[in-house]
């Protein structure tokens, strides 16, 4: 590369600046499972509307939405409540949400929602993505495993993301699955036990 090659030089700093970009995303990401598998919730757990949860993850991947051409769309059930800790239920959800657009397609749409079935909270994430074989399906929650790498790649993902949802879902006493059909999407749903208390005032 020729220092005096002007063009040459600018596509080389964008190349760092990108990768630079890629390591602080997955040092960040190594930080957050760590404290997730430690199960460090303790000052932090809380009484939380999880429907305002939810909208505040929606609102952190509009940008990310934006630039994929992607339609975010979001319906909730009122007044259902989750105790745990805010901090990284938003970031489950919001790594959830991140996911499905990445695996989508430019004109698709990702919805999100939240419903109760029973004793627990369902927080659903819908793509019409590319999807993902069946023989993969128990192994995208593990640590840097990833469907598409190239695609991953080009988005600046790290292959942590669901492996911190699985955590965080665990840490709350609830659990993550997928339903997902290769050229038809996939279906995410984390599950939260929903915060129940006495006519007396005492938690249940």
């Amino acid at each position: 590369m020729a220092l005096n090659d002007e063009e040459q030089l600018k596509k080389f700093a964008q190349s760092l600046q990108k990768e630079s970009k890629r390591l602080g995303s997955l040092v960040i990401r190594i930080i957050e499972l760590s404290r997730i598998q430690s199960g460090d919730l303790a000052g932090d757990v809380a009484v939380l509307d999880l429907g305002n949860i939810i909208a505040e993850a929606v609102d952190a991947n509009v940008v990310l939405a934006d630039r994929a051409g992607v339609k975010l769309s979001f319906e909730a059930e009122p007044g259902v409540l989750v105790e745990g800790d805010g901090e990284l239920i938003t970031m489950a959800i919001k790594n959830l949400i991140e996911n499905a657009i990445i695996y989508s397609e430019a004109n698709s749409q990702v919805g999100v929602g939240l419903k109760v079935e029973g004793d627990f909270a369902e927080v659903t994430v819908i793509d019409n993505g590319m999807g993902i074989p069946v023989d993969q399906q128990e192994r995208i929650f593990e640590r840097f495993y990833r469907v598409d790498p190239s695609r991953s790649r080009d988005t600046g993902g790290t292959g942590l993301g669901l492996a911190i949802v699985k955590h965080a879902a665990n840490n709350h006493g609830g659990e993550v699955t997928v339903f997902s059909r290769v050229g038809l999407g996939s279906t995410f749903t984390l599950k939260l036990p929903i915060y129940k208390q006495t006519e007396e005032g005492a938690d249940q």
